[in-house]
């Protein structure tokens, strides 16, 4: 709290840069410029009547809104940013252990911001719960909303709408989703995936994915059909050099009008700046056609086919 109220009408900045120490020689700073602002501050409440600012990604910024600064928390009431896009940011931050209640409404977003846009969201709702860095007790966060990505131009649409439900917890160390669907909105399927992801003390993934009547036609016109089947992935090995072991099955698919079907496992490395990628089986058949490989795909190609027929 300030002991005094504070009225500023008019203040400016020219150029805000911030580094982190820990940034490796030659990073670029995050880079804010023509920064103006009128706001009051009166005890633990700051009211920005307006703030605006440029940023070389996203372009001028406009903020407006109230900000309570609590013992152990920042409540905002609400705090609007408009720009490429609107946000509205409600709720209770909670700081050193305390809870959060947080609401984040978002419309028109969109990226890539100053190109043609391959990816907007019209309508986003995200709400968090909890308390955050709790290694007994995760977060929930809830995510709800709308998107539209751009097909290419020898689509008859020039996009698909899509709606997007998920649910997650947020610990300390992990992020484990409960569930994720991602449907088109148009009848042209969508996926269900869930999973895990640690970062503490060693990376892991867990996640799987079931497709169900997903049309591959609207992102590759020449190939119509309906896909259903689930794809997976878990790590495996040693913690300092996780290896990433895959699956995938396809089944009651059709591609061009013939029946589909895929059966694949695989693993996946990275380390010293070098990708690994091999497959202990692909299976793919189609109609009266089927390919059968194995072997390594990065960083040299020494796949096997072990048996291809066609009519």
């Amino acid at each position: 709290k300030l002991p005094l109220r504070l009225r500023v009408d008019d203040a400016r900045l020219a150029q805000f840069e911030l580094f982190h120490s820990d940034d490796p020689p030659g990073t670029e700073p995050l880079a804010v410029s023509a920064i103006e602002a009128r706001l009051r501050w009166r005890k633990e409440r700051i009211r920005i009547e307006r703030l605006t600012a440029t940023h070389a990604l996203s372009g001028p910024l406009l903020a407006s809104g109230e900000l309570v600064l609590e013992p152990e928390a920042l409540r905002f009431e609400p705090l609007q940013v408009s720009g490429p896009g609107v946000l509205v940011l409600q709720g209770r931050l909670g700081l050193m252990g305390s809870e959060t209640h947080l609401g984040l409404g978002a419309r028109r977003l969109r990226w890539p911001i100053r190109e043609a846009a391959q990816l907007e969201i019209p309508q986003l709702r995200v709400g968090l719960h909890g308390v955050l860095g709790d290694p007994a007790q995760p977060a929930r966060l809830q995510i709800q909303g709308r998107l539209r990505a751009a097909l290419p131009p020898e689509m008859a649409a020039s996009s698909v709408d899509m709606a997007l439900d998920a649910a997650a917890q947020l610990g300390a160390s992990q992020l484990q989703l409960d569930h994720l669907r991602l449907g088109s909105i148009d009848g042209h399927g969508g996926l269900d995936a869930q999973g895990r992801v640690q970062w503490a003390p060693a990376l892991t993934v867990e996640a799987e994915a079931r497709l169900e009547r997903l049309d591959p036609g609207l992102l590759f016109p020449d190939f119509p059909g309906q896909l259903n089947g689930l794809i997976a992935a878990h790590t495996v090995g040693d913690p300092q050099r996780p290896q990433v072991q895959f699956s995938g099955r396809l089944s009651d698919s059709r591609l061009r009008g013939y029946p589909l079907a895929l059966e694949l496992r695989g693993q996946a490395e990275a380390h010293d700046s070098e990708t690994r990628l091999a497959l202990d089986n692909l299976d793919l058949r189609s109609g009266s056609a089927r390919l059968q490989l194995r072997g390594q795909l990065l960083p040299r190609l020494a796949a096997i086919e072990r048996d291809h027929q066609a009519a």
